[in-house]
């Protein structure tokens, strides 16, 4: 299924479109959308912001959590009811699959992630080494210099990697869709 955000605002481009070349006014873009937006009543994200319970922009807020503060550094342990809540939004706003927990030793996070990069840096430089025919005293004068030179990039790409998971949270997005959400269903949720 397409993400909810991306048809709607699709509908509205395409309206735009025909206004400006063909000189159309007859686009019901309202209908349009509340059409669309039909088809996902059933999502329990939006079935939450519909009933009034919480909005979309809050459901992402909280999918968030697990990425705040000092959380982000750390490994998170799979979780299937978390998972599910963000598959659940993804179908609704683009790009939150970064949210999803899939285990600590899944290199998403900082502390993973630099553990996995120095475990293949190191077995790379002892491989390198060994074929090398380097006698052990010189392996450990080659390692003291080269370990640290093969280390520094492979930790800065992985660690900056895993930092910058909840930065581009689509709030816009879930923000326009709670204002979607108050223009087609005000009766129900006031």
């Amino acid at each position: 299924m397409e993400v909810l955000y991306d048809r709607l605002a699709e509908v509205e481009e395409l309206a735009k479109h025909f206004i400006i070349y063909k000189g159309l006014n007859q686009i019901n873009i309202s209908g349009t959308q509340r059409e669309i937006f039909r088809e996902y009543e059933s999502n329990p994200v939006l079935h939450d912001a519909l009933v009034g319970k919480q909005t979309v922009a809050e459901s992402l807020e909280e999918l968030a959590q697990v990425n705040k503060g000092a959380k982000r550094f750390l490994p998170h342990r799979k979780n299937r009811v978390h998972n599910e809540r963000v598959r659940q939004m993804s179908e609704l706003v683009p790009d939150v699959e970064t949210l999803m927990t899939k285990g600590i030793f899944y290199p998403n996070n900082a502390v993973a992630g630099i553990v996995g990069a120095g475990a293949i840096a190191l077995g790379t430089a002892f491989v390198i080494f060994k074929l090398s025919g380097t006698n052990d005293n010189e392996m450990t004068q080659r390692w003291n210099v080269a370990y640290p030179s093969i280390m520094f990039p492979i930790l800065a790409v992985f660690g900056s990697a895993a930092l910058n998971r909840s930065k581009h949270l689509p709030r816009n997005e879930a923000r326009y869709l709670d204002e979607k959400v108050t223009e087609f269903y005000e009766n129900i949720v006031s």
